[in-house]
């Protein structure tokens, strides 16, 4: 079994790298393969044909749904039926909903935006909506999340937003129960409330930034979610109510029903579906009175859930629960002798082991784990375990059975406060340590680091006696020294993905200069946080040698703070900010071999609208030269031409991500570019760039990138020139829209 479902999950999971997605009749190739490993009795041949089987039908019926082109561009009056509990965001409500389009003949799940009503939908509820929808879209860079993966691993098909052409009104059903809870919990009057409902219900919204961060740092995440620890808590505590009947098959079967309605209930997140599907193996294996060891458990889990939607393996959760088991599985090989430790001494080593091997997770999927994390989970989880969850649950059982009886609502508070106060204790133990304690190590591994990373640690684990695992040992902690790395020859320029705004960095000599910073949506969650500080700290930096910030715009200068406030910032200029050095025209500095000119605005008054006073550089070294505009409209490019500075350049980053105020005719003739590039983002609200931009690149035989259908743009200049590579070219997936530069 462990090894059919290696290579199962193993085959699903490679389609995360597939760059074209093969038609289904592919599948049927592995039929014969299928057959012939039956034959043989080779797992790992069966388990590779069936995973491939299922992803390509699987994943093929998904592709097939997608919101196409055609469906985009005009309203759509439909109903649809709301799915999940709606988010708050900065333009209203968001939420997920089942829709149908009969004049396209479409049925899918779209993620919707609302901006008009204080009241939103509420899962279970069908309404009569004016749509306007749009494809499946993410930014695509080198390092941070690709949220196309998360589209794919949620199963939504795309995106809409609410229009005006009809009046929004609700035609039927009744808030569910899951909303019904969540609104007895919001009712309650309790100081730390979000915690709480994520324990108990799953919902995370209500959670401010730096109590996410502060769980981050301490390496405490997983006590946010609706875990197999929940799962199985709640299991054994309905056995034991049971009493002696805890042995009788309808006891058992009760108990799953039970256990299975509140998974339902939470949300159904993928490591309390885990450890359901875990708990109904062991109940038929023990009412059947077969044996399987519990790694073939918890195999045929992960076989199950991973057969039923393949999509699972696109998020993380799956790999997060099932890494977590199956560490304390190894862990328990490792020592067999466990059980006869003391108490103590089994929970200490098995909170470091879990600390190591989470640590290591946490790298791979956020590039950074936590320094305090064995110390702040010796402290907090114990607590969570017997003190706050047990309440948290109890309590909000009786809230939900409230809704039938509503005094036992006056039960569920006091238990609610109790494990409140629970949640007080814990913060203030975690912030002790956050505040007193280093907390974060960062660590962007390549690929090559990765793979001798596992290879050190396969070998420690194999290894006998301390003579052979000390020098292991000692490489495993020499990989985690942030060794500065080589520079290369020439200079590189990268323009990256983020949507509507501009970001772009250049590399020369072991230095490094970032033009414009994009966009905020809030405090911490800036573009140059998600985007811009692990792309430089993968390249190897430490600090921002240069900074500049053409103009105030948010789009250009949203994640300013963020970025100073995550790693060190060297000289900064931009003219809308007091305490900056002004960047006028005439300036002119090195960067590495890379000669960088001011060249507006002039060091005057007068340059016009804030869009015409960004600030202009153009950026001269070995093997061409480079414009960078930010959003200069038609009256500032015609002030710039008529100073006579020099802007004959190969590459032009075109002004205000493509807009028809930008990029006009004299411009280019004077620049007379060999490629444009253009930030914008695809699908977006303005419909960058505009097509007399387009044509005018057009008619001038200038090649164009443009980040909305590329993602990210790197342009290596050498001696012999310069080439551009995006990062569609470099790293092609069948889940993105993607083409070649014109």
């Amino acid at each position: 079994m462990l090894l059919f479902a290696v290579a199962m999950v193993a085959t699903v999971a490679s389609s995360l790298w597939w760059p074209h997605l093969p038609a289904p009749a592919w599948g049927m190739a592995a039929l014969p393969l299928l057959l012939f490993a039956l034959w043989r009795h080779w797992p790992w041949l069966a388990g590779s044909a069936v995973g491939l089987m299922l992803a390509l039908v699987q994943l093929n019926h998904y592709q097939q749904q997608l919101v196409t082109a055609a469906m985009t561009g005009r309203d759509h009056i439909t109903e649809l039926r709301i799915l999940a509990l709606p988010q708050a965001s900065r333009w209203g409500w968001q939420f997920e909903a089942d829709v149908q389009l009969a004049e396209h003949a479409w049925h899918g799940r779209l993620l919707v935006h609302w901006s008009g009503n204080n009241s939103p939908p509420q899962p279970g509820e069908r309404w009569q909506f004016c749509l306007r929808l749009k494809p499946a879209t993410g930014l695509v860079n080198p390092v941070s999340a690709d949220r196309r993966q998360y589209w794919v691993s949620r199963g939504l098909h795309g995106s809409a937003s609410v229009s005006r052409c009809v009046q929004p009104r609700r035609l039927s059903g009744a808030p569910s129960l899951r909303s019904q809870l969540v609104a007895l919990f919001t009712q309650q009057p309790l100081a730390h409330k979000p915690l709480l409902m994520a324990l108990v219900v799953g919902v995370r919204d209500g959670i401010d930034g730096d109590l996410l961060r502060l769980f981050q740092q301490t390496g405490t995440s997983h006590l946010l979610a609706i875990s197999g620890l929940h799962v199985v808590m709640l299991f054994s505590a309905l056995l034991l109510l049971a009493g002696r009947r805890r042995r009788r098959q309808p006891a058992i079967i009760v108990a799953l029903l039970m256990v299975g309605g509140y998974v339902w209930l939470a949300g159904g997140a993928v490591p309390a579906q885990r450890a359901l599907v875990m708990l109904v193996l062991m109940a038929l294996l023990r009412l059947g009175r077969w044996r399987l060891a519990s790694g073939q458990q918890l195999a045929l889990a992960i076989v199950l859930i991973v057969a039923l939607d393949v999509r699972v393996v696109y998020g993380l959760s799956l790999w997060l629960s099932a890494g977590a088991v199956a560490a304390i599985l190894v862990g328990l090989r490792l020592w067999p002798h466990w059980s006869r430790w003391p108490w103590w001494r089994q929970l200490l080593l098995m909170q470091l082991w879990l600390s190591l091997t989470s640590g290591l997770l946490s790298v791979l999927f956020f590039d950074q784990a936590s320094l305090v994390s064995p110390l702040a989970n010796l402290l907090v989880v114990p607590l969570f375990s017997w003190w706050v969850l047990p309440l948290a649950l109890v309590g909000g059982v009786l809230l939900l059975w409230s809704l039938l009886w509503p005094p036992l609502a006056m039960l569920a508070s006091p238990l609610l406060w109790l494990a409140d106060r629970g949640v007080a204790l814990c913060l203030w133990l975690l912030r002790q340590l956050s505040d007193h304690l280093p907390t974060t190590l960062a660590l962007y591994w390549s690929g090559e680091q990765w793979l001798l990373a596992v290879a050190l640690i396969a070998a420690l684990v194999m290894a006998k006696g301390w003579r052979l695992r000390l020098p292991l040992v000692a490489l495993l902690m020499a990989l985690v020294i942030p060794w500065p790395r080589l520079p290369q020859p020439g200079w590189q320029v990268t323009v990256l993905d983020v949507g509507q705004a501009l970001m772009v960095t250049i590399e020369s000599a072991g230095q490094v200069m970032v033009y414009d910073v994009g966009d905020e949506s809030r405090p911490g969650s800036s573009t140059a946080a998600r985007v811009l500080v692990p792309w430089l700290r993968q390249r190897g930096y430490h600090q921002v040698d240069q900074l500049v910030v053409s103009h105030s715009d948010r789009d250009h200068s949203g994640g300013l703070a963020d970025l100073q406030a995550l790693m060190a910032v060297g000289q900064l200029r931009a003219n809308h900010l007091p305490w900056a050095q002004r960047c006028i025209a005439g300036d002119h500095w090195r960067l590495g071999e890379v000669e960088v000119e001011v060249l507006w605005p002039p060091g005057r008054d007068g340059a016009g609208s804030d869009n015409n006073s960004s600030c202009v550089v153009r950026l001269s070294g070995p093997g061409g030269r480079m414009m960078l505009m930010g959003d200069l409209e038609r009256v500032g490019e015609s002030m710039l031409i008529a100073t006579g500075a020099p802007l004959a350049a190969e590459l032009l980053v075109a002004g205000h991500h493509g807009s028809n105020s930008s990029s006009h005719g004299p411009l280019l003739d004077a620049v007379e570019p060999q490629l444009a590039l253009i930030s914008r983002a695809a699908w977006g609200r303005w419909r960058y760039p505009h097509p007399h931009v387009v044509a005018r690149l057009r008619q001038r035989g200038i090649a164009v990138a443009d980040t909305g259908v590329h993602g990210a743009i790197h342009v290596d200049f050498t001696e012999q020139g310069w080439a551009v590579a995006t990062l569609c070219e470099l790293q092609p997936r069948w889940y993105r829209s993607c083409a070649s530069v014109e």
